[in-house]
């Protein structure tokens, strides 16, 4: 348990979509240095799976179909005074191609590509890290507790 009054810290959840092409995984970036899943806060009276449609097409312009829930990642982020429930869902490509003239709606995305099962366990700054041993495509563990 954080050490901080739970008065000051902010509950969010957030939907984040595991969008894949064959066994390809698609990432965003903000730099280029650091890769993660597109998805994000989740809005007043939006079920998780609104969330990642309208999320995923935000970051990337592509349309997708939520699926099963495959992972939740909980932590706190105390600078931010933030504690974080992130929802990973797969996600089903129904639409559109990445185009890297895109701009991403309402955030920080810049780029955006699909990484082979290889990329994505050299490269080195993917989060969180349960993406890289690759536990989310199984199914066999949703909750793995609190990341400290």
């Amino acid at each position: 348990m954080a050490d901080t009054n739970s008065d000051e810290f902010q509950i969010q959840v957030t939907a984040r979509a595991l969008v894949t092409k064959g066994e390809d995984l698609l990432l965003v970036s903000n730099d280029g240095l650091i890769w993660y899943t597109p998805g994000g806060r989740l809005q007043p009276e939006e079920s998780l799976h609104d969330c990642i449609r309208r999320e995923v097409h935000e970051e990337t312009g592509l349309q997708v179909k939520a699926g099963d829930l495959v992972h939740v990642f909980e932590y706190w982020e105390a600078k931010h005074h933030r504690h974080k429930v992130e929802c990973y869902f797969l996600a089903q490509l129904e639409a559109g191609e990445l185009d890297q003239d895109w701009a991403d709606l309402d955030g920080p995305v810049e780029q955006m590509r699909f990484f082979t099962p290889e990329e994505v366990q050299a490269e080195q700054h993917i989060y969180p890290e349960f993406l890289k041993r690759g536990q989310w495509r199984d199914g066999t563990e949703i909750y793995m507790g609190v990341e400290r």
